[in-house]
C-alpha cells in the first residue's frame, strides 16, 4: 500500500472543505444571533475596535492604555455572554467552529502534523488492508466460544475455552483502558487458535472509538522499514513510516513470517523502541514460542518485548479447520 501524493492531496483538500464548511456554519450562527440580538453585533464591533487599539498601545508600550482596554474588553465579553444566555445560547456559540480543536482544521500544530492528520492517513492504510474486510465479521460481538474445547489438556491448568475467555477479558480491558493506561500486547499460539481474530476484535473497538490503527503483517512491516532506511527522502515512504511510528495502535500480525536479518532486526528494534518512548501501543501476534523469538530476534528486540508487553497465550484445536468441518 502506497500513501502517494494523490492520496495526500486528497487529505489536504478534505481539510480545505472542512474549513470552508465550518466557516459557513460560524457565519450562519453569527447572522442568526445578530438578527435576534442586535446588541451583540454592537458589542462585537466594539471588541474588534478595541483589539486594534490594544495592538497599537502594545507597540507604543502604553501600559495604562493596555490596562484600560483589557478591563473594557473583559466587561464587553461578560455582557455578551449575558445576552447570549438570555437568548438561550451557550457562551461559546459565536466562537469559530472547528472539527479538530487541536489544529483548528489545518492538519498541523506548528510544523508537526496533527493527530487528526495521522488518523486520516491511517484510515487510508486501513481501507486498503486485509483488516477492512475482517473486522465486520471478526469482532467481540461475533466471538464464538463453542469452537474452544472445555476439556483441560494434561499440560494446562485451564481448558481452551476458559483460557480464551480470560484472553478476551484481557483484550477488552486493554481497549477499555487504552487512553488511560499505556500497554502493549503479545498474543502467542499455534495456527488457528484465534490470535488474528482477537487482534481484529481489539482493532475494531479502537477504530470505532476514533483511534488510528495501522495493521501490518511482519512481512509488510519489514518492507516498509527497509524502504524508509534506503528511501527516506521519498515522501510516499515517509508518510507510511510516519503512520507506522505514530498511529495510536500498531498491529503486527504473524511475527516470524518476515524475512529476518541483521538489518530488519535493527529496524524492528528501532520502531518498537520509538513507539515505547512515545507511549504508542503495539499489538503483536505470533505462532512463535518464546524460545523461537529468542533464537530469531536480537537481544534488544527480545528485551523490549519481555519488559514492555503483556502476554496472552492461546491454545487448543485449529479453529479454522473446525469451522470448515462445521460448514
Amino acid at each position: 500500500m502506497s500513501l502517494n501524493n494523490q492520496k495526500i492531496d486528497a487529505v489536504l483538500r478534505d481539510y480545505d472543505l472542512t474549513q470552508a464548511a465550518n466557516k459557513r456554519k460560524t457565519d450562519l450562527r453569527r447572522s442568526e444571533v445578530y438578527s435576534r440580538v442586535p446588541q451583540i453585533k454592537e458589542i462585537d464591533d466594539h471588541i474588534a475596535e478595541d483589539s486594534v487599539n490594544w495592538l497599537a498601545s502594545s507597540l507604543a508600550d502604553a501600559e495604562s492604555d493596555l490596562t484600560a482596554l483589557h478591563e473594557r474588553v473583559t466587561s464587553l465579553v461578560k455582557r455578551k455572554e449575558e445576552l447570549l444566555a438570555r437568548a438561550g445560547y451557550p457562551a461559546d456559540y459565536l466562537d469559530p467552529v472547528y472539527t479538530c480543536s487541536i489544529c483548528k482544521d489545518t492538519g498541523y500544530v506548528g510544523n508537526k502534523r496533527c493527530s487528526c492528520f495521522m488518523k486520516k492517513l491511517s484510515d487510508i492504510m486501513f481501507s486498503e488492508s486485509n483488516l477492512k474486510n475482517a473486522v465486520p465479521t471478526e469482532n467481540f460481538s461475533t466471538f464464538n466460544y463453542a469452537y474452544f474445547s472445555d476439556t483441560v489438556p494434561k499440560d494446562r491448568q485451564l481448558s481452551p475455552r476458559d483460557n480464551i475467555k480470560k484472553a478476551v477479558e484481557k483484550a477488552r480491558n486493554f481497549v477499555h483502558n487504552f487512553d488511560s493506561e499505556f500497554k502493549n500486547l503479545l498474543i502467542t499460539g499455534n495456527t488457528g487458535t484465534g490470535k488474528t481474530f482477537l487482534c481484529n476484535c481489539i482493532a475494531k473497538e479502537l477504530l470505532d472509538s476514533g483511534h488510528s490503527v495501522v495493521y501490518q503483517t511482519e512481512y509488510e512491516l519489514f518492507d516498509a522499514l527497509v524502504a524508509h532506511t534506503f528511501s527516506g527522502s521519498d515522501p510516499d515512504v515517509g508518510y507510511k513510516y510516519e503512520c507506522i511510528a505514530e498511529c495510536d495502535l500498531l498491529v503486527i500480525d504473524d511475527m516470524g513470517t518476515g524475512f529476518n536479518n541483521s538489518l530488519t532486526n535493527t529496524e524492528f528494534f528501532r520502531i518498537l523502541n520509538e513507539r515505547l518512548l512515545n507511549r504508542r501501543s503495539t499489538l503483536i501476534s505470533t505462532n512463535l514460542h518464546f524460545e523461537d523469538i529468542q533464537n530469531n530476534y536480537s537481544e534488544r528486540v527480545l528485551s523490549r518485548i519481555i519488559g514492555s508487553y503483556d502476554f496472552i497465550e492461546l491454545y487448543g484445536a485449529d479453529i479454522r479447520k473446525l469451522k470448515k468441518i462445521s460448514n
